[in-house]
């Protein structure tokens, strides 16, 4: 492991561009180095946990200015009341920026927080655990499917299945 970083921000900031774009730029200074990264988002206090699950199912179906079908992170029903998504990518901030709903095409699987999350004030942490570029892919993944298993997400697919 390289390091590890985090990143909190409250979901009602991602409303405001501005304020989003600042927690977006506030990961991608911390990311100075090319690096492989497994992340968590959770809730700082898991109380708003049965809201937040109550407000994905109510997600809407398309984009608001293209009316494309959107796709999400699949919900689960034995999450644990807390972590909201665990994940691991190459490109870590890009994969940040799409699973707040700030890009990503409409083909892009990922939670969209900003779809349907956005109008709760609830306080969101991501932690960021940087691995080297080199680092053997399964290695990565056993990490990653190990996190998964510990935090029982709300959102997301175990990967590898």
């Amino acid at each position: 492991m390289l390091g590890e970083t985090s990143v909190n921000f409250r979901l009602s900031d991602i409303v405001s561009p501005d304020r989003a774009s600042e927690i977006v730029t506030s990961l991608r200074r911390r990311c100075t180095a090319p690096a492989l990264a497994i992340y968590c988002f959770e809730l700082v206090d898991p109380s708003g946990y049965p809201e937040l699950r109550a407000s994905y199912a109510r997600k809407p179906a398309s984009c608001d200015s293209t009316g494309q079908k959107l796709s999400y992170s699949r919900l689960h029903e034995d999450a644990y009341p807390g972590a909201i998504y665990v994940g691991s990518s190459k490109s870590v901030v890009s994969r940040f920026s799409q699973h707040l709903g700030l890009t990503g095409g409409s083909g892009t699987s990922a939670m969209r927080l900003k779809q349907w999350a956005a109008q709760h004030p609830f306080e969101i942490r991501t932690m960021v655990w940087f691995f080297a570029p080199d680092l053997d892919p399964q290695t990565l993944l056993l990490l990653e499917q190990a996190l998964w298993d510990y935090k029982r997400p709300l959102l997301g697919k175990r990967s590898g299945h």
